[in-house]
């Protein structure tokens, strides 16, 4: 039987760390152990204050989203008409992060 200690570091192992590809120069992170989460596509169709915006799905639903840590640390910018990918919690489908501009 494993120690308490090693059991904890295993769930740490599980739930929290991403792996990381470099594909064509670029780094993407693939958060392939977060398994719980929810990943869409959709087009933004207004830009609200605080970095937030309005995303219609491809399915016709509109929610609201917005922009995650690392894209604005890299300062990505986002407008209206651009296409992106949006996460979604297991909770709350209206509400999503911006990950990713395509």
């Amino acid at each position: 039987m494993p120690s308490c200690r090693l059991m904890h570091f295993y769930n740490y192992l599980i739930n929290h760390i991403a792996l990381t590809l470099f594909y064509r120069g670029a780094k993407i992170a693939i958060h392939t152990l977060e398994r719980d989460k929810n990943v869409k596509e959709g087009q933004i169709i207004e830009a609200l204050p605080g970095a937030t915006f309005r995303v219609l799905l491809q399915e016709g639903k509109e929610v609201s989203g917005h922009l995650s840590g690392k894209m604005r640390m890299h300062y990505i910018k986002v407008l209206v008409g651009d296409k992106v990918l949006v996460e979604f919690s297991p909770y709350d489908d209206k509400k999503g992060r911006i990950i990713k501009r395509l």
